[in-house]
């Protein structure tokens, strides 16, 4: 059981490195403006498509589909909430949507929508 854990962990230390050399130049609190291809963009651009790539090819070598759409969208995200206007990153996030959902459908899993919660109790007159 410890050993297990250790490997687990280990891997979780290994994956933490690699994303945090990776991200390093990544600027997240850029605003949100159209693409104007200065330099300073395109290396932004590139750096969130390598870290979207990074989610992509399982760092944490898991079985786990649904994990590894979570984790892919959490990345696209944040993505998109720095290059709202480059319509490439919603094309990209739409393929691999539809991608994960036919692969997640292929496994049995079931895909349901969640209903929203009500913020307060209706209460009948």
């Amino acid at each position: 059981m410890s050993l297990e854990r250790s490997k687990d962990y280990m891997n979780a230390r290994r994956v933490a490195k690699e994303l945090e050399n990776l991200t390093r130049g990544l600027n997240r609190n850029l605003p949100a403006v159209p693409p104007n291809l200065s330099k300073e963009e395109v290396k932004q651009v590139e750096l969130w498509k390598k870290f979207i790539a990074f989610e992509k090819s399982n760092p944490l070598r898991t079985e786990d589909t649904a994990l590894i759409t979570r984790r892919v969208m959490f990345a696209t995200e944040q993505c998109l909430l720095v290059l709202t206007h480059h319509p490439a990153v919603w094309h990209q996030a739409a393929q691999f949507l539809d991608h994960s959902s036919k692969a997640l459908a292929d496994k049995g899993v079931l895909i349901s929508t969640v209903k929203p919660k009500m913020p307060y109790k209706q209460h009948n007159a």
